[in-house]
């Protein structure tokens, strides 16, 4: 199954770093003190003060935990000064309001290969409730190791086998009234009170089954809208046993999945929104304020190609990343020049390699799980090698956190717009909407075409969404079909509609 091991190495490098900076500091401060203890008696406490605040801001960065969960209102969400408004009610409010725009896809979601857990989480036997493309789905490992995934819902009475439910050598048992399903096709092996056999079950007694694979520490399911076999496969990292986990960060977006790694081919973002520094955190608010411009970053994606033949549900390109003491020359070390290979594999997966020697070696893995058309769960993983100590390492997933925060305060309130005015310097974005097309299938399903353009609805005193609905006659005049490319005379343009 490949998983990463928990290095000790890097938390000694980190206490070790820790022990020089806190030396440092103490060297610094014997030398300013007796040089200007005289002419300047507060100079010990100010030089005390500086140390000690230098110090407990790296200390926290070691220790804060790096498996965190950031829901879509706590960023870009400002309720009216004054107001006694909560951040919860005032985001209900502006998703409420939003606009989502018509979509140029014929499914409600891509086909493609999607993660439910990280492998880790996972041990044998245990039992994960996920949601995922509107179901409700029970993820357990089984006594062989190996994981399944299945509808939550048990046929009999619908009960929900993700909780309570038991694994049983390669099965899952309801814990209603104890029917077995089998984790490899969904069969129904065993009603405990039954006096037949389980050969003489209803036909209808079984759940569905999904397609799993594990690679590079996360269990992904396979998701055809047609039911289509896959047709490729997320391409295994080089001597993954040979990194630790470092961390992951999750955050739920309100977006359309295309509009999140579609960021990569938008290079005139970059200069707004992560020109500024990267530690002056993800609120665009202090970003953009001088906080922001103690240190500037410089993006330059290069080499940006379409993947074809046996590749074609790839995209690669370098990211290249420049560093400096606000508007000068003069680059930061650690962060001076990075180069990342950047690799999109499918709708749903992308990974950046990262080598800096023995600053950092390692990777970002970012995968997407659609919880609904329009709710997103992105998170962000790090693995590195273990002579990378973790306080650079955890130091570079803050970053990480912070920049993606920045994209999630557009996404956020943004409309998906089906044919957006470019100009050449925008990147290629068009040649990317027309590569990701590809993940669509050619024909809705019935109970796609319903929902393809329809917007939710958020309630203002809950979180929970509400689908608005249309009639019949409606929903033919306003499904967009797109045959996997763009009509050039332009989409069908629908009908809008009284959300």
């Amino acid at each position: 199954m490949g998983r990463v091991k928990n290095a000790t190495l890097p938390y000694i490098l980190s206490f070790i770093t820790l022990g020089l900076i806190i030396c440092l500091f103490y060297q610094l401060y014997l030398a300013i003190t007796s040089q200007f203890w005289s002419a300047y008696p507060f100079t010990e406490l100010v030089v005390s003060f500086v140390s000690i605040s230098v110090v407990l801001k790296f200390m926290p960065i070691l220790f804060v935990k790096t498996d965190l969960f950031v829901p879509f209102y706590n960023i870009a969400m400002y309720p009216p000064k004054r107001s006694n408004i909560s951040k919860m009610e005032w985001a209900n409010e502006m998703m409420r309001r939003k606009k989502y725009g018509k979509l140029p896809f014929s499914s409600k979601y891509p086909n493609g290969w999607y993660s439910v857990c990280r492998s880790s989480d996972l041990a044998k036997g245990q039992v994960k409730p996920v949601n995922i493309l509107d179901k409700n789905l029970a993820v357990f490992r089984g006594e062989d190791g190996v994981a399944y995934v299945v509808d939550a819902y048990c046929p009999h009475l619908g009960a929900n086998m993700s909780v309570l439910g038991k694994v049983i050598r390669n099965c899952l048992q309801c814990p209603f009234h104890g029917w077995t399903f089998r984790g490899e096709d969904g069969v129904c092996v065993d009603i405990p009170y039954s006096t037949s056999t389980n050969t003489t079950y209803p036909k209808q007694a079984r759940v569905n089954s999904h397609i799993v694979m594990e690679r590079n520490g996360v269990v992904f399911m396979w998701f055809h809208s047609e039911e289509a076999e896959p047709d490729w496969v997320i391409d295994p990292i080089e001597d993954y046993e040979g990194y630790y986990e470092a961390g992951q960060i999750t955050h739920t977006i309100n977006c359309h999945i295309s509009e999140i790694p579609e960021n990569g081919a938008d290079f005139a973002h970059f200069f707004m929104l992560h020109e500024d520094n990267m530690l002056a955190g993800g609120d665009m608010q202090i970003t953009k304020s001088k906080l922001g411009k103690l240190m500037t970053h410089k993006w330059t994606p290069k080499n940006w190609t379409v993947g074809y033949g046996e590749e074609k549900h790839m995209i690669k390109f370098d990211l290249h990343l420049e560093t400096y003491f606000g508007q000068s020359s003069i680059r930061v070390p650690g962060f001076n020049e990075m180069k990342a290979e950047v690799r999109q594999m499918g709708p749903a997966y992308v990974s950046l390699k990262i080598d800096l020697g023995l600053l950092f070696q390692g990777y970002f893995i970012q995968t997407i799980q659609p919880e609904e058309q329009f709710l997103q769960r992105v998170t962000h993983r790090i693995i590195a090698k273990p002579h990378n100590q973790l306080l650079l390492t955890k130091l570079y997933l803050q970053s990480e956190r912070f920049q993606f925060e920045r994209d999630v305060s557009m996404w956020n309130h943004k409309v998906y717009q089906t044919n957006p005015v470019l100009i050449k310097d925008d990147g290629p974005i068009r040649k990317y909407r027309n590569w990701y097309q590809q993940f669509y299938s050619t024909v809705a399903k019935k109970d796609d075409s319903a929902e393809i353009n329809q917007n939710p609805k958020y309630s203002q005193k809950s979180a929970e969404v509400v689908q608005s609905t249309t009639s019949d006659k409606e929903v033919t005049e306003n499904s967009i079909i797109v045959n996997g490319h763009a009509d050039k005379s332009g989409w069908k343009k629908p009908n809008d509609l009284d959300w």
